[in-house]
């Protein structure tokens, strides 16, 4: 039995299918803060989550004053989705999105 998962022979398992999978089926990184330098999330489940965040993206444009749906303040912002439903929250700032200070509340469209 193995007692971490950096320990397991030949891969490791996707945080997302939990699938265990080769190391090949993760991405490469470089920050050094990932187990073996990969990605923890498969390649499958990340062009996944790419996919859906594009289609949001789509359909909702960014708002045209540019501000944070959160704190209001004019900066670059970021798409804000439900991880669980996939459904589009709102566009944040990245500090705001970090912070999780999002709420369903204060989003108005």
């Amino acid at each position: 039995m193995w007692l971490f998962e950096d320990e397991l022979p030949e891969g490791r398992f996707c945080h997302t299918c939990l699938q265990y999978m080769p190391w090949d089926c993760f991405h490469m990184h470089r920050d050094g803060f990932h187990i073996n330098d990969r990605d923890n999330r498969c390649k499958t489940c990340v062009n996944d989550d790419l996919s859906i965040r594009r289609r949001l993206k789509r359909e909702n444009p960014v708002p045209a004053d540019g501000r944070c749906m959160t704190c209001r303040n004019k900066t670059k912002l970021v798409l804000d989705h439900d991880h669980d439903d996939l459904t589009f929250k709102g566009y944040v700032c990245q500090k705001c999105n970090l912070r999780g200070r999002t709420s369903w509340r204060i989003y108005s469209k």
